[in-house]
C-alpha cells in the first residue's frame, strides 16, 4: 500500500503547486500591469516636463529677441537724444545770433532815426532817441569801422545836442 499511497499523495501536491504557480502568474501579471501603468504615468509626466521645457525655451528665445530689440531701441533713443541735444545747441546758437542781429538792426535803425532828427534840427527827438539807445544797451553795438564810423558820428551828435 505504500506504493498506492504515493500516487495518491502526489496528486494534491501537484494541484497545490499548480495553484501556487497560477497565483504567482496572476500576481506577476497584476504587477506587470501596475508597473506598466506607473511607467505610462511617468512617461506622461516626462512628456509634460519636456513640453514645459520646450515652451520655456521658446519663451526664452522670445525674451532674447525682445532684449535685442530693446537694446537696438535704446541705442536709437541714445542717438536721437544726442541729435536733439545737438539741434537744441544749434537752435540756441541761432537764437543768440538772431537776437544779436536784431539788436544790431534796432541799433542801426535808431541811429538812422537819430541822424534824420539831428539833420532836421529836432534836438528833443534826438535826446529821446539817444536815451532809448542807452536804455536798451545799443550804443555799444554801433559799428566802429568807416569814416566817420557810426560810433564816432553818435558821439558828434551827442556833443552837438548836449552843447547847442
Amino acid at each position: 500500500m505504500n506504493q498506492n499511497q504515493k500516487p495518491h499523495n502526489t496528486r494534491p501536491v501537484v494541484t497545490y503547486i499548480l495553484i501556487l504557480f497560477t497565483a504567482a502568474f496572476f500576481i506577476m501579471a497584476f504587477s506587470l500591469l501596475a508597473n506598466q501603468r506607473s511607467n505610462d504615468q511617468t512617461l506622461d509626466e516626462l512628456r509634460q516636463s519636456i513640453s514645459s521645457l520646450e515652451e520655456g525655451q521658446t519663451a526664452q528665445g522670445h525674451v532674447l529677441t525682445l532684449q535685442e530689440e530693446l537694446d537696438l531701441l535704446q541705442e536709437q533713443v541714445f542717438n536721437l537724444t544726442k541729435e536733439v541735444e545737438t539741434l537744441n545747441t544749434t537752435n540756441a546758437e541761432q537764437i543768440e545770433e538772431y537776437e544779436l542781429l536784431s539788436k544790431q538792426y534796432n541799433c542801426l535803425s535808431l541811429f538812422f532815426q537819430l541822424e534824420m532828427t539831428f539833420q532836421s534840427g529836432d534836438y528833443t527827438a534826438c535826446l529821446s532817441t539817444m536815451q532809448d539807445m542807452d536804455d536798451n544797451g545799443l550804443i555799444d553795438l554801433l559799428p566802429t569801422t568807416g569814416t566817420p564810423s557810426p560810433a564816432q558820428r553818435f558821439e558828434e551828435i551827442k556833443l552837438a545836442v548836449l552843447n547847442p
